[in-house]
């Protein structure tokens, strides 16, 4: 199942200049509303309006629409693409210590990091918190991976803003490298792109090996 954009108003808003938005209609960023531990703590890494989790776990219908669905689903990899910054991350995005499935989900992101075009530096991939330098709580990253244990759970950051603001391109003009092509599989695959400057996806599959 691929959802290329679930947050609609807030990618309308982008597209009329709102270029560094994170949140919806009610400027709630979607990324901040899961139900994970310690919810709703703020992040002194941004300005205390860029990610507003709302008034309550699932409060926003994006959330709560895809929460149900993937819920009867059942999906067994989730993968939720982003833009803004280029790094491949695993859980866990709320903490620094090292979930169960960490040295596995090294190897695949290591794996595939080798097959880019242009390789990401290693501190560009790895656990969500480390790779960033600070937590975030109610991502969709941590929720797959600890309420529905979903193991195979990946964050894909694809673009990179310049100083003058467009997106996909680096300070240095350099354009990102494309995404790699994904292998045609029998899996069951949920997507969807959270933040309103992404026009990704959230994807589970169903995959064979560790989980």
């Amino acid at each position: 199942a691929l959802m290329p954009l679930v947050n609609v108003r807030g990618r309308r808003l982008f597209e009329r200049g709102d270029f560094c938005r994170r949140g919806n209609a009610r400027n709630v960023d979607l990324n901040r509303n899961w139900p994970t531990p310690d919810w709703g703590g703020r992040e002194a890494e941004h300005a205390i309006t860029d990610c507003e989790p709302g008034p309550a776990p699932l409060s926003e219908p994006e959330t709560r629409s895809i929460a149900a669905w993937a819920s009867r689903w059942r999906p067994d990899l989730f993968l939720c693409v982003h833009s803004g910054q280029r790094k491949l991350l695993t859980p866990l995005a709320h903490s620094f210590t090292p979930p169960r499935h960490h040295a596995a989900h090294q190897r695949v992101i290591g794996a595939l990091n080798r097959r880019l075009r242009a390789p990401l530096p290693s501190s560009s991939i790895g656990q969500a918190s480390t790779s960033v330098g600070y937590v975030s709580r109610g991502t969709s990253l941590d929720w797959f991976y600890l309420q529905l244990n979903v193991s195979a759970a990946f964050a894909f950051e694809i673009g990179q803003w310049s100083s003058a603001g467009a997106p996909g391109v680096s300070a240095a003009g350099e354009r990102a490298p494309p995404a790699t092509r994904a292998r045609r599989v029998s899996t069951r695959v949920l997507a969807a792109g959270e933040r309103s400057e992404a026009a990704g996806a959230a994807t589970p599959l169903r995959a064979s090996g560790e989980h």
